[in-house]
């Protein structure tokens, strides 16, 4: 017999040693880089994906930042954080955050980057939106170009699998897996761990999310690069768990399309039922960027955690609906009738009662069960303006049940 015995393979070393070594190219640890090189340090970043992709899943998100103006953070900022997490987050690292985003809005205002008020994808908000002129991209191409200008390292296509302690235990560097060079390890001074979470880690959605977390799937392309590591490596040398491990960032969005961000956030104006025709959330609770990710979880809780938004005709005369319906698939839309003047009874319905175009009286409820499918009018044009008058952020909700023309079908997601 033959004996097969497995080689180890061999190790480089970088004969550098940095003064910091830092783990992701988001937007934290651009920051980090930048903020040391500009400090004369000797820095050196390691990445995962390539120069063409870097940046995480800031490249891909507009970035909302909860602000009044550059200087002044949303009104109850830090109560909606405690409230978020129940209370559990630490209240004075709450009111420290707070305290530091203008200086550092400042800061990137310095690097080139420019802030905005616009409209968002909310149609109805209880919080103002400030946000950088070109999303997260901006930010991450502006901290690119400054931390190549003060002579920062890129490590591209460079994965950091673990850390690296010297006989007394304290960390002075990182293995590492490149690309072009294979295992390596790289030295520093202190080493900052900024790669993200395990979005793109199938195993370890599992571990922490159940076995379900396969219907999960991440927002933004930047995700798939997320694969935990960085989690990995500080608990395997014994660093304190901090945070929830089995929660994360949600959003409703239409699983059908590829595109980032793919949001349907027009909820509000119709109603949510589950693969089994049963409704299980109020949509209409309060305004949208306050609920949104409530809904999103109450879908991740349906089966296959999946969820069908149906409107009626009157979602299309909401002035900017479009906004707040970002798939690039079509939606579904119900058969019209032969003529203007016919009417159509429900074979589901419990009684024979008609809805009759001619009238163009809305249909009779349904139950919560959504027994009754009824027809409708034929689409106008998305450009009418809205019924209340000019396109406004306003809550124009209806009553819930409506007569299901279109629809999209919206997931609970990770970020």
């Amino acid at each position: 017999m033959e004996a097969c015995l497995a080689t180890r393979p061999d190790t480089t070393r970088d004969t550098d040693t940095y003064d910091l070594v830092v783990v992701g190219c988001g937007i934290a640890g651009l920051s980090a880089a930048v903020t040391a090189a500009e400090d004369d340090a000797r820095v050196v970043v390691l990445e995962r994906s390539t120069y063409e992709e870097r940046g995480g899943n800031s490249r891909y998100t507009e970035a909302y930042l909860r602000m009044e103006d550059e200087e002044h953070v949303a009104d109850h900022f830090v109560d909606d954080l405690l409230t978020s997490s129940l209370g559990y987050s630490d209240a004075q690292l709450a009111r420290f955050l707070a305290e530091a985003i203008p200086p550092s809005i400042a800061w990137l205002r310095g690097h080139g980057v420019r802030f905005t008020s616009r409209e968002t994808q909310f149609l109805s908000q209880s919080r103002p939106r400030l946000l950088p002129d070109g999303g997260g991209l901006a930010i991450v191409e502006a901290l690119t170009a400054a931390a190549e200008r003060l002579g920062v390292t890129f490590l591209f296509e460079t994965a950091a699998t673990a850390l690296i302690q010297d006989q007394r235990g304290e960390v002075v560097g990182v293995r590492a897996r490149a690309r072009d060079r294979g295992l390596t390890e790289i030295r520093g001074q202190a080493v900052l761990l900024a790669s993200g979470g395990f979005e793109g880690n199938t195993e370890m959605l599992a571990r922490y999310f159940g076995p379900d977390a396969f219907h999960l799937r991440p927002i933004a392309r930047g995700s798939r690069f997320n694969k935990g590591e960085g989690i990995e490596m500080g608990l395997a040398i014994g660093a304190e768990p901090s945070g929830q491990f089995d929660s994360f960032h949600a959003e409703p969005i239409d699983p059908r399309s590829e595109v980032t961000e793919a949001t349907v956030m027009v909820y509000p104006y119709g109603i949510l039922v589950n693969r089994l025709g049963q409704r299980f959330v109020d949509e209409g609770r309060t305004t949208v960027d306050h609920w949104y990710e409530a809904v999103a979880r109450e879908i991740r809780r349906q089966p296959e955690s999946i969820a069908y938004f149906v409107a009626d005709q009157r979602l299309f005369d909401i002035c900017g609906y479009r906004r707040g319906l970002r798939t690039d698939q079509p939606l579904i839309e119900a058969p019209r009738r032969p003529s203007s003047r016919a009417s159509w009874i429900s074979p589901k319905s419990r009684s024979s009662r008609r809805w009759s175009a001619s009238t163009q009286r809305r249909p009779p409820r349904t139950d919560r069960s959504i027994r009754s499918t009824w027809t409708a009018m034929p689409p106008r044009a998305s450009s009418r303006r809205s019924p209340t008058g000019p396109c406004r952020s306003t809550d124009l909700r209806w009553s819930p049940a409506r007569s299901p023309v279109r629809s999209s079908s919206p997931s609970a997601v990770s970020r």
